[in-house]
């Protein structure tokens, strides 16, 4: 059940972000939803499910954008497994080291990107890297709470539907 609500959440956080960010305009950065979702999914499955929902999310970002291919899918898997793994290290799941682990995920997603980008297309991703990674971080970590709270509030009621029904079915009495 939790994959489902994975993928329903990264369909709506990239169509959010190929379709419907592009028709409202405005000066100021959107958030990288597929990133927020990430670094949630990662802090709650661990690093084995944190490099799984990087390779996805990275793979359908790769797909759906014209850069370098392969350059989302490397940053989102290795940002996946980081993040899985200090959690796995840390104890703590406070709303700041969510933040903070935003705002690092966003650091180390547009630093690989580039990297990448700058290695196989012999072009900078962005023309103040240090600007486009600090406004990113900030955007991201404005969004990342509410996102991640309703990612919460979302796969505990997904559960408890879950777990009422299979109760139910346990409970029920039987027409034998």
């Amino acid at each position: 059940m939790r994959l489902v609500i994975y993928a329903m959440a990264f369909t709506l956080a990239l169509v959010a972000q190929t379709t419907a960010f592009h028709f409202t305009r405005g000066a100021a950065p959107w958030p990288d939803l597929a990133l927020l979702l990430l670094v949630y999914g990662a802090l709650r499955m661990g690093k084995m499910g944190g490099v799984k929902l990087g390779l996805a999310a990275g793979f359908a970002e790769d797909m759906l954008s014209y850069g370098v291919m392969g350059a989302n899918t490397c940053a989102k898997s290795l940002i996946g497994f980081g993040m899985g793994k200090l959690r796995e290290d840390l104890i703590s799941d406070s709303a700041t080291s969510r933040a903070l682990f935003t705002a690092a995920a966003t650091a180390v997603d547009a630093l690989i990107y580039g990297a990448l980008s700058r290695t196989f297309t012999d072009h900078a991703a962005f023309s103040s890297i240090w600007t486009a990674i600090l406004s990113s971080a900030a955007v991201n970590v404005l969004f990342a709470l509410p996102v991640m709270g309703v990612m919460e509030w979302a796969e505990d009621r997904i559960m408890r539907l879950g777990d009422a029904s299979a109760r139910d079915k346990y409970n029920s009495p039987s027409l034998d």
